[in-house]
């Protein structure tokens, strides 16, 4: 009925048109026109949706179906659309384009019968990025300038060194707010910028920068700037070992050194031991026995008085002391007097040695007495009757050495002095002792050895 009622509305109007040409009324005419097809044009493109959590894709699909328009869009963006819920009755194609696009990354464009569907610029911010310099010095404890410090902006690889006289100039966004400033062998130190346009620091030395750089002798390094193979004891391990010689100090803390050498053997008859460098001076501590035998001995130093102990085992060791380092070089730095007050230092060490012997390579008891069963199993003159046996017995307890118990068991057991039952329980006993020798040993006639050690300086 609504569709028939559009109709007749139609014609009249059509009528009404060629009507009002034929009067010559050419103006009025063709405002009417105007507004018939437009009303014509939005009959066309009414939309009705009744949708619930259905995809973007799939709603422009019914919506290209009421209005016969053709939909343009990307089909790879269209995917990041949510799912569309909407409900509405004659609305035109532009309304119910907003009301299904609402929430969604995207706006519509319509142009006669085309429809472009098109994700939404994000607006770029052209703000621009406000830039500053600050500038300064950087002194150390005295005042004097460090050179080659560095000053960077804190959370940023952003930063200069100092130049001869210490002064540097950094310009950055405005965007951070704090400058540090570091040296090795100094504290780092960190200073909120502000509104400052000059910002200087003043460097305190580390109270345990010895740890952060390498001796090598006649230089001290960064461990940054360390170009060779080096490892380092410092006086934190040496405090915590309380040891009594140089050597128990190097075992198990520097990777490659035992029994004095460093890395292995490098020479079959000439001097293997490491070069010992005390203090930038080289020393050598030798003796000669009567056969003419040249042996390297280690330094005699105090353990207390050693600050830190470096040992260079490569051939950068060769650059700086030559062919005698070949062997490894170890650097030893003693304790020095510092400024201030009045230092005083005491320690006692008390250090127990427990008796050990080590018996994993040695044969116990058990594999004594198996082999000698065997033995006796297997010898021809034991097995050729008893005349052969007793001879064979006497013979081995005349003319050698006194047997074992063991064997002597044995020999008893094959001239029938002893009944095989007994025999092989006594040898059983035997077997049974383990290492009880070396147990004796241990329980009468060893004990644990210990040290006392007292040190104290001014």
């Amino acid at each position: 009925m609504k569709k028939e009622r559009e109709k007749q509305a139609f014609s009249r109007k059509r009528g009404l048109l060629r009507s009002i040409l034929g009067r010559g009324t050419l103006v009025a005419g063709i405002l009417l026109c105007v507004n018939f097809w437009s009303m014509a044009s939005g009959q066309e493109k009414t939309v009705s949706l009744d949708v619930k959590d259905k995809a973007l894709r799939e709603v422009l699909a019914l919506i290209r179906e009421q209005v016969d328009a053709r939909f343009i869009y990307s089909e790879v963006e269209i995917q990041k659309a949510k799912p569309v819920t909407a409900k509405f009755e004659g609305l035109s194609l532009d309304e119910a384009l907003k009301r299904v696009l609402e929430g969604q990354p995207f706006t519509h464009e319509i142009q006669g019968d085309i429809v472009v569907i098109k994700p939404v610029r994000q607006p770029k911010a052209d703000k621009p990025v406000e830039k500053r310099t600050v500038k300064g010095k950087v002194t150390d404890e005295n005042g004097q300038p460090v050179p080659g410090a560095n000053v960077y902006l804190k959370g940023s690889t952003i930063g200069v060194p100092t130049d001869v006289d210490g002064n540097y100039s950094l310009t950055f966004d405005d965007t951070y707010t704090v400058l540090v400033a570091s040296f090795v062998g100094y504290q780092t130190v960190e200073d909120t910028i502000g509104a400052r346009e000059v910002v200087n620091f003043q460097l305190l030395p580390e109270n345990e920068s010895l740890g952060e750089v390498v001796v090598t002798g006649y230089q001290t390094i960064s461990k940054e700037r360390a170009t060779g193979s080096f490892e380092k004891v410092g006086m934190e391990k040496m405090e915590m070992k309380r040891l009594d010689n140089l050597s128990t100090v190097l075992e198990g803390e520097i990777a490659g050194y035992s029994d004095g050498v460093i890395r292995g053997v490098s020479t079959m008859n000439a001097q293997q031991s490491p070069l010992y460098v005390i203090d930038g001076f080289p020393v050598e501590n030798t003796s000669i026995d009567a056969n003419g035998s040249i042996t390297e001995n280690l330094p005699v130093l105090n353990m207390e008085d050693i600050e830190s102990i470096t040992v260079l085992k490569d051939a950068a060791a060769a650059s700086i002391y030559g062919a005698r380092a070949a062997n490894g070089v170890i650097v030893i730095t003693t304790k020095r007097a510092k400024e201030g007050k009045t230092q005083i230092s005491a320690s006692a060490t008390w250090t127990i040695h427990p008796y050990n012997y080590y018996t994993g390579h040695l044969t116990n008891s058990a594999d004594i007495i198996a082999l000698q069963r065997k033995w006796a199993a297997e010898n021809p003159e034991l097995n050729n009757g008893i005349d052969r046996a007793q001879a064979e017995a006497d013979n081995l307890r005349n003319n050698y050495a006194w047997p074992t118990k063991g064997i002597d068991i044995l020999l008893d057991l094959y001239t029938n002095r002893l009944s095989e039952a007994d025999a092989n329980a006594q040898l059983d006993e035997l077997a049974s002792r383990g290492f009880a020798y070396y147990d004796d040993v241990e329980k009468y006639a060893k004990r644990n050895s210990f040290y006392q050690q007292y040190y104290q300086s001014v």
